[in-house]
């Protein structure tokens, strides 16, 4: 390919990929509040060694899905813990946990209950702890 038609592509793929999102503040502090939570759960468990991040998934008719993804690269696992669907308004926050459980949240605080509830179930614990355990 020649240097012409290479940055011929390059703009035609800027101009394909420019940032034109239109969400509401609230929105961000939905992405910090997972952020936030993702930080908290790492910390509890072996920082340097397991990871808790917030990836990017589908964007589907309740919003732009979000995973709150544990990783210890050390063992090669990858375990998605739960999905959140955020609406460019921000709310509701649709969460997808386990055994059809689907709560949606109005706010931050009934997103934070919601996500401190489900680390409180046993199973989830369990799994956790399970992680913290192989990544040891």
């Amino acid at each position: 390919m020649t240097d012409e038609k290479l940055k011929e592509l390059r703009t035609k793929v800027a101009s394909v990929l420019k940032d034109e999102r239109v969400v509401s503040p609230e929105y961000h502090d939905v992405l910090r509040e997972l952020r936030a939570m993702a930080a908290a759960i790492e910390a509890e468990l072996l920082p340097d060694t397991i990871e808790v991040r917030v990836e990017p998934g589908h964007r589907v008719n309740l919003g732009q899905q979000f995973l709150l993804v544990v990783r210890v690269p050390k063992a090669d696992l990858r375990n998605v813990l739960l999905r959140a669907y955020v609406p460019a308004e921000g709310f509701p926050v649709s969460l997808d946990l386990f055994d059809g459980q689907q709560p949606r949240c109005a706010n931050l605080d009934e997103l934070e209950r919601e996500i401190i509830g489900f680390l409180h179930h046993p199973d989830v614990k369990d799994r956790l702890l399970a992680l913290k355990d192989i990544a040891a």
